[in-house]
Protein backbone atom coordinates (compact mmCIF):
# COMPACT_ATOMS: atom_id res chain seq x y z
CA UNK A 1 0.00 0.00 0.00
CA UNK A 2 1.53 2.97 -0.72
CA UNK A 3 0.01 5.93 1.69
CA UNK A 4 1.13 8.86 -0.64
CA UNK A 5 0.58 9.22 -4.75
CA UNK A 6 -2.30 9.89 -6.80
CA UNK A 7 -5.52 7.61 -5.78
CA UNK A 8 -6.68 6.33 -7.50
CA UNK A 9 -4.00 4.14 -8.98
CA UNK A 10 -2.06 0.84 -8.61
CA UNK A 11 0.80 2.06 -6.88
CA UNK A 12 2.02 -1.03 -6.33
CA UNK A 13 5.11 -0.97 -4.65
CA UNK A 14 7.02 -4.44 -5.02
CA UNK A 15 10.34 -6.23 -6.51
CA UNK A 16 11.41 -8.70 -9.36
CA UNK A 17 11.02 -11.53 -7.39
CA UNK A 18 7.48 -10.94 -6.39
CA UNK A 19 6.22 -9.77 -9.60
CA UNK A 20 7.51 -12.43 -11.22
CA UNK A 21 5.66 -15.10 -8.37
CA UNK A 22 2.69 -12.66 -9.40
CA UNK A 23 2.57 -13.50 -12.90
CA UNK A 24 3.59 -16.95 -12.58
CA UNK A 25 0.20 -17.37 -10.86
CA UNK A 26 -2.01 -15.75 -13.75
CA UNK A 27 0.40 -17.89 -16.44
CA UNK A 28 0.02 -21.08 -13.77
CA UNK A 29 -2.84 -20.57 -12.07
CA UNK A 30 -3.77 -21.80 -7.99
CA UNK A 31 -7.41 -23.23 -7.57
CA UNK A 32 -7.17 -22.55 -3.56
CA UNK A 33 -6.62 -18.60 -4.46
CA UNK A 34 -8.34 -18.22 -7.39
CA UNK A 35 -10.59 -20.50 -9.82
CA UNK A 36 -9.26 -21.25 -13.17
CA UNK A 37 -12.28 -19.87 -14.79
CA UNK A 38 -12.29 -16.81 -12.78
CA UNK A 39 -8.78 -16.13 -13.58
CA UNK A 40 -9.47 -16.78 -17.35
CA UNK A 41 -11.98 -13.78 -17.17
CA UNK A 42 -9.19 -11.66 -16.44
CA UNK A 43 -7.37 -12.39 -19.19
CA UNK A 44 -10.23 -11.98 -21.88
CA UNK A 45 -10.93 -8.79 -24.22
CA UNK A 46 -13.37 -6.87 -22.66
CA UNK A 47 -12.75 -3.48 -24.58
CA UNK A 48 -11.49 -2.92 -28.21
CA UNK A 49 -9.14 -0.34 -28.59
CA UNK A 50 -9.17 0.46 -32.46
CA UNK A 51 -6.24 -1.32 -33.02
CA UNK A 52 -5.52 -4.10 -35.02
CA UNK A 53 -5.70 -7.40 -33.09
CA UNK A 54 -5.43 -5.73 -30.22
CA UNK A 55 -7.62 -5.19 -26.83
CA UNK A 56 -8.08 -4.49 -23.22
CA UNK A 57 -8.80 -7.29 -20.98
CA UNK A 58 -9.24 -6.20 -17.10
CA UNK A 59 -6.34 -4.23 -16.22
CA UNK A 60 -4.11 -6.04 -18.95
CA UNK A 61 -3.78 -5.15 -22.63
CA UNK A 62 -4.02 -8.18 -25.35
CA UNK A 63 -2.12 -8.06 -28.67
CA UNK A 64 -0.27 -10.28 -30.51
CA UNK A 65 3.42 -9.82 -31.00
CA UNK A 66 5.38 -11.51 -34.14
CA UNK A 67 2.61 -13.72 -33.91
CA UNK A 68 2.45 -14.75 -30.30
CA UNK A 69 -0.52 -13.77 -27.51
CA UNK A 70 0.91 -11.43 -25.58
CA UNK A 71 -0.54 -10.27 -21.93
CA UNK A 72 1.15 -6.69 -20.70
CA UNK A 73 0.47 -3.67 -18.15
CA UNK A 74 3.10 -1.09 -17.86
CA UNK A 75 2.59 2.09 -15.38
CA UNK A 76 4.56 4.86 -13.65
CA UNK A 77 4.54 7.10 -11.00
CA UNK A 78 6.65 9.85 -10.49
CA UNK A 79 10.46 8.82 -11.14
CA UNK A 80 9.18 4.72 -11.77
CA UNK A 81 8.46 3.25 -15.22
CA UNK A 82 7.08 -1.12 -14.77
CA UNK A 83 6.26 -2.90 -17.73
CA UNK A 84 5.08 -6.89 -17.56
CA UNK A 85 4.74 -9.39 -19.99
CA UNK A 86 3.08 -12.71 -20.43
CA UNK A 87 3.11 -15.29 -23.36
CA UNK A 88 0.89 -17.58 -22.32
CA UNK A 89 1.71 -20.14 -24.98
CA UNK A 90 5.23 -19.90 -24.17
CA UNK A 91 4.87 -19.84 -20.07
CA UNK A 92 6.91 -16.98 -20.32
CA UNK A 93 6.64 -13.82 -18.15
CA UNK A 94 8.73 -11.10 -18.10
CA UNK A 95 9.24 -7.86 -15.65
CA UNK A 96 11.26 -4.17 -16.45
CA UNK A 97 11.66 -2.06 -13.46
CA UNK A 98 13.03 1.16 -13.78
CA UNK A 99 13.90 4.10 -10.86
CA UNK A 100 13.59 6.95 -14.10
CA UNK A 101 10.63 8.40 -15.76
CA UNK A 102 11.40 6.66 -19.33
CA UNK A 103 10.17 4.24 -21.60
CA UNK A 104 13.34 1.98 -20.85
CA UNK A 105 11.16 -1.01 -19.13
CA UNK A 106 8.54 -1.34 -22.24
CA UNK A 107 11.64 -1.28 -24.70
CA UNK A 108 13.46 -3.39 -22.63
CA UNK A 109 10.34 -6.39 -22.02
CA UNK A 110 9.91 -6.34 -25.44
CA UNK A 111 13.64 -6.90 -26.64
CA UNK A 112 14.22 -9.51 -23.89
CA UNK A 113 10.69 -11.64 -25.42
CA UNK A 114 11.81 -11.04 -28.86
CA UNK A 115 15.38 -12.73 -28.35
CA UNK A 116 13.59 -15.56 -26.27
CA UNK A 117 10.89 -16.11 -28.53
CA UNK A 118 13.36 -15.92 -31.80
CA UNK A 119 11.38 -13.38 -33.42
CA UNK A 120 12.85 -10.29 -35.51
CA UNK A 121 11.93 -7.12 -33.39
CA UNK A 122 9.67 -4.42 -34.31
CA UNK A 123 12.33 -1.17 -34.80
Amino acid sequence: YQSYGIGPNGAVNSNVEDLLRYLAFHLNGNEQVLPRKHLDELHKPVIATGQRNTAYALGWNIDYRDGHHRIAHGGAITGFTATAMMYPEKRLAIIALNNLGSTLPALLAEELSDRLLGVKGLD
